[in-house]
């Protein structure tokens, strides 16, 4: 099973390409991962608790409702993206 480190990692790298993304965005592209399908029904949770924690930490901001935008691309450095 994924680890919700890697949910937080494949977020980040998402962002990393488009600055901006909304949460059904981020839906759709998580859940065409094969090696995060293993979650299950509580991928979803997984994805906002990961979103809560990046807002928390000052990477991502809610810009609109739903949409988010990478603010501190630097706090999103040293994270492994492949993982």
């Amino acid at each position: 099973m994924a680890k919700p480190s890697s949910v937080t990692n494949k977020i980040k790298k998402e962002f990393r390409k488009k600055d901006i993304l909304t949460l059904d965005e981020i839906y759709s592209i998580l859940f065409q991962d094969e090696e995060l399908k293993a979650i299950g029904p509580n991928l979803k949770h997984r994805i906002r608790s990961s979103i809560y924690m990046l807002k928390k930490n000052a990477t991502l901001e809610l810009i609109d409702k739903g949409t988010y935008k990478i603010i501190n691309k630097k706090g999103s450095e040293g994270f492994d993206p492949s993982t």
